[in-house]
């Protein structure tokens, strides 16, 4: 369970946009996640509808949550240290998840699109079914924000979108975040939908 989060102020500038920095910053954490091995989850409590426009944006917040003080103390003291985001991401004080919260819950969701290659994989009667549910698919993430990412091990680059899920009660199960912070189709990681301090 997530009982401590800060929420991270994200602030445009010297050639950067907003959505820029959240992926810079999210890329941090994900380094932050591989060095220290500290799960952590994600929420964007400035997610919303572009005005005059159906896309989404991730706002310019992100709040981290961690099982407790002491891992979220060593990923802010880790943002802090990077001379990169220092100017772009203001961490805010640590709080605590209230505790049987009864309001809203939030899970952001890496939102997936089917690779083509995997189409050679399966066998013919398979394949119409991928392409439409692949056409269904990039068509519904044309207006879900995404973060920029470079994968360090291969060079490729490629989105990652983010689709938010609102739920009136905690879920019976808990999933666990990926690597990113984010929930998975199968393994949803609902979070408190708190006000951002």
């Amino acid at each position: 369970m997530m009982q401590r989060y800060s929420t991270i102020k994200l602030v445009p500038g010297a050639g950067l946009s907003l959505p820029v920095v959240a992926s810079e910053a999210v890329k941090a954490l994900h380094f932050i996640y591989a060095q220290k091995k500290i799960p952590f989850a994600l929420a964007f409590p400035s997610y919303a509808v572009e005005s005059g426009s159906d896309r989404k944006t991730l706002g310019d917040q992100v709040q981290v949550f961690t099982a407790d003080e002491s891992g979220l103390n060593v990923i802010l003291d880790s943002l802090e240290v990077d001379d990169l985001l220092r100017s772009f991401v203001h961490p805010g004080r640590i709080r605590k998840v209230p505790e049987n919260w009864s309001g809203r819950w939030a899970a952001y969701v890496r939102f997936r699109i089917p690779n083509n290659n995997v189409r050679e994989i399966l066998p013919e009667y398979c394949k119409k079914g991928h392409a439409k549910v692949r056409e269904f698919r990039t068509k519904k993430a044309e207006v879900l924000p995404f973060l920029h990412y470079r994968s360090t091990s291969t060079g490729q680059k490629f989105a990652i979108h983010v689709e938010k899920k609102v739920y009136d009660e905690p879920l019976q199960a808990a999933g666990k975040p990926d690597s990113f912070g984010l929930s998975r189709t199968m393994s949803i990681c609902a979070l408190p939908l708190l006000e951002s301090a």
